[in-house]
């Protein structure tokens, strides 16, 4: 099986994105698949392209720079990461269209949902059709509250895990430790 993966994040940074998708391709080809790993246009400076960096489609012609990899790669399966987070419009549909015309099974992986805030309905609309085309995962019980809350659509739990080993300083974990693997960086949606 040849699984195209597609994300927004930089792989080469440390966060729990960028952990889960790491540990999550690593368990697939310990099973055999062959994972391809694209990251997606984004209009977010945080998502510089760094020399090493995994590559990253062009935001122009991305549907045709798509379908061409999607060929060319053999894919059986596309795999998908935070699709909700806004930082390229249109794209996520790009995605979901691609893998519709070709009739592959998409996985989507919900990370972040909105705390609270209000998105778009233009975005809510044009994301409500993706996940409808694609078998959702949340990432918590609190993100699987907000998902339902907002989109009405069914989604499977499969809660983050820590790896320790990353960790080295720490050394083994004893049953009372609490990790808090999270950014602290101010999140402010504004109100559209």
């Amino acid at each position: 099986m040849r699984i195209l993966q597609l994300v927004w994040n930089r792989m080469e940074a440390y966060g729990g994105m960028q952990s889960h998708i790491r540990a999550m391709s690593a368990a697939l080809e310990r099973l055999g698949a062959q994972v391809i790993r694209y990251e997606l246009p984004s209009r977010n400076p945080y998502h510089r392209v760094f020399p090493g960096d995994s590559p990253r489609l062009p935001l122009q012609d991305v549907a045709a720079v798509l379908e061409h990899i999607v060929d060319a790669e053999d894919i059986d399966s596309i795999d998908t990461h935070n699709l909700l987070a806004g930082h390229a419009p249109g794209v996520p549909a790009v995605v979901a269209e691609c893998g519709k015309k070709r009739g592959l099974p998409h996985l989507t992986t919900v990370h972040d949902m909105p705390n609270g805030e209000v998105i778009s309905a233009a975005h809510r609309t044009e994301t409500e059709a993706i996940l409808r085309s694609a078998t959702v995962i949340v990432t918590s019980d609190a993100n699987y509250r907000a998902f339902a809350e907002l989109f009405w659509l069914p989604a499977a739990i499969i809660p983050p895990a820590t790896d320790f080993s990353a960790f080295s300083s720490v050394g083994p974990p004893d049953p009372r430790t609490i990790a808090y693997p999270g950014r602290l960086v101010p999140y402010n949606i504004r109100v559209r």
